[in-house]
């Protein structure tokens, strides 16, 4: 395992010092943390706790979106505010070392590659986490809590961006790979606060969205539209970040590992043609060209509906876009 406090390095000495005397208090549940002949303003104290709650997904049982300041002649006073009890904490604890000690087995995380890892893990999300939409609702402080840390994830496998980010990054973690939580906005009908990762394999970092791919799992059907993108292709719906390592490569991203990029159509039509001739059901791309995804992806339906009819075959066609980006995904349903 390993202990990646990437925001923790970024701070100054006097920042970091802060940060040590914090990140101890917090785990000793000290209900005044003191720090004599320190006055650091707002900003400062933001970014340290910032960085705290970032880089320590464990320290899942205090208000990660408040902290009182008490400015004094001798230093300044931290007050936290904490949401369990010392025994709580441990029993949590303990279930979720048991959970995550059994998932490194049960997924073969040992032995496995940096990019089998990522893999491995992003797929559990997929299929077994599900994104709690009611949370982002709810008025129950028990479920906020929950659904914002990792303990939503290990205990009631459910939880919203923040839970599933910081439960990517414990897991990657102690199997070794470096990884990140960012925090950021997301343009979907309008920029709302979201956090998602940055994760290193072999050397090379990349952003991995888990909470929008595991959204748009359906059916057993896992969604890679967000595994390991560039800043260039995050770009195109997720925005505000900064302080992060920057992402040029799109080596390990799903659509150019596995050949599923495609920048025309004839080459596009081709990709469907042969996989109708070996049963292919499923046809998942990335579509670079100049034509626009959604006429794209209707030309493809009705090759495909003709090829159908031609086989006297009867057949529900579906598809899905992601237009931003530029993600076509069409499935056959045999009647």
């Amino acid at each position: 395992m390993i202990t990646d406090r990437y925001y923790y390095m970024r701070l100054s000495e006097p920042e970091k010092r802060i940060y040590q005397v914090l990140y101890k208090g917090v785990k000793n549940l000290e209900e005044e943390i003191v720090i004599d002949g320190i006055h650091p303003d707002m900003d400062t104290v933001n970014r340290i706790y910032d960085a705290l709650t970032a880089d320590n997904p464990l320290l899942y049982y205090f208000n990660q979106s408040l902290l009182t300041v008490h400015m004094t002649e001798s230093g300044t006073i931290f007050v936290p505010q904490y949401f369990c009890s010392r025994e709580q904490i441990a029993t949590y604890n303990g279930r979720i070392q048991t959970i995550v000690n059994q998932l490194m087995m049960d997924l073969q995380l040992e032995q496995a590659s940096d990019s089998e890892k990522v893999r491995r893990i992003h797929d559990y999300f997929c299929l077994n986490i599900m994104y709690d939409r009611e949370a982002l609702h709810s008025q129950q402080l028990n479920w906020l809590i929950a659904s914002h840390s990792i303990i939503g994830v290990f205990a009631k496998k459910r939880a919203v961006c923040e839970g599933i980010s910081k439960a990517v990054k414990l897991l990657l973690n102690t199997a070794n790979v470096k990884c990140i939580v960012v925090n950021g906005n997301a343009e979907l009908e309008e920029n709302i606060p979201h956090m998602w990762n940055i994760v290193k394999i072999d050397g090379v970092p990349y952003h991995l969205d888990v909470t929008w791919d595991l959204a748009n799992s359906k059916d057993g059907r896992i969604c890679y539209d967000y595994y390991c993108l560039s800043d260039a292709l995050i770009q195109s719906d997720h925005s505000d970040y900064s302080g992060i390592p920057s992402c040029g490569s799109e080596s390990e991203n799903y659509f150019a590992r596995n050949n599923l990029l495609f920048q025309d159509r004839r080459g596009l039509a081709g990709y469907v043609s042969h996989g109708l001739l070996n049963h292919q059901k499923d046809f998942y791309f990335r579509y670079v060209g100049k034509e626009s995804i959604e006429s794209v992806v209707h030309e493809l339906v009705e090759l495909i509906s003709n090829e159908m009819k031609k086989m006297e075959q009867k057949a529900r066609i579906r598809s899905m876009m992601n237009p931003a980006q530029r993600i076509g995904r069409i499935f056959i349903e045999m009647r």
